[in-house]
């Protein structure tokens, strides 16, 4: 990843950001863990700051992704929408959510959506869920809405231990430098580098995290060629990570919390 020379912009394919921790669905093996975490509602004022200096870096993106958990359970998504909107003009703004709660959603929400181009995606389980009335919905709102196939398998995330050479297993991710996630003022090239502290916490395990695996946006040392470094650098923990691997190997479920559905 480079900056433009001309522009001095630096385009991120994608940021997410968790406005919320935890689901009204609770997958087993969720990649963000949302079984196991605690309710969180993320700040708007926080988050605007956040925005604010990462564009004040030269930084934008070319996708913007809103989830979670199940993001749709934060009472002020709207605020978050209109945020997001505002600081980045063009980006490609995305709500990621298994849609249960779209039934139920006010109209403000929708006339935002409509109106400052938000893309809804949809993650689809085998439950029985009326899809094709969620769809009719969105389209009646003239809302820009889209659907996975549906998740039968989602990949068991780690190993107890180090399996993997940490470089080479972050070049193959599919992740790299597509899934940036930002979090309490602090940028991570994927959201593992903030969510093993949940793993460790929980699980006793010992997968390595250090002040080197995030970067501080907020500092005045911080340069937009020092993010440029850290997002194209590997970080011990990929060692331990399976997502390069496409292993599929949880059925889907609801989550019984153990720690074998995440770690071998």
């Amino acid at each position: 990843m480079k900056a433009d020379s001309l522009s001095e912009i630096l385009t991120i394919p994608s940021i997410e950001f968790d406005i919320v921790d935890h689901c009204n669905l609770n997958c087993k093996g969720c990649g963000h863990l949302s079984p196991i975490s605690n309710e969180y509602f993320a700040d708007e004022v926080s988050f605007k700051k956040d925005l604010l200096r990462i564009k004040a870096l030269g930084i934008n993106t070319d996708k913007f992704r809103l989830l979670g958990g199940e993001p749709l359970l934060h009472p002020k998504i709207n605020e978050f929408i209109i945020i997001t909107r505002s600081v980045f003009e063009k980006a490609f703004i995305e709500i990621v959510t298994n849609g249960i709660l779209l039934f139920e959603m006010q109209q403000s929400f929708w006339k935002l959506c409509k109106e400052l181009d938000i893309h809804i995606y949809i993650s689809k389980y085998p439950l029985n869920i009326n899809y094709d009335q969620m769809n009719s919905i969105a389209k009646s709102w003239d809302v820009n809405i889209s659907f996975s196939e549906t998740t039968y398998y989602f990949n068991k995330i780690l190993h107890n231990s180090k399996i993997y050479n940490s470089e080479e297993n972050f070049n193959l991710c599919q992740s790299k430098n597509k899934c940036v996630y930002l979090r309490d003022g602090k940028l991570y090239v994927c959201a593992g580098g903030y969510l093993l502290n949940y793993i460790n916490f929980l699980f006793k395990t010992e997968i390595p995290l250090s002040e080197y695996d995030y970067i501080e946006i907020h500092s005045e040392k911080i340069a937009q060629s020092d993010i440029i470094k850290f997002l194209n650098k590997y970080k011990e923990y990929c060692g331990w990570c399976h997502l390069s691997h496409e292993k599929g190997n949880i059925k889907w479920d609801v989550s019984r919390k153990n720690q074998n559905e995440w770690i071998d």
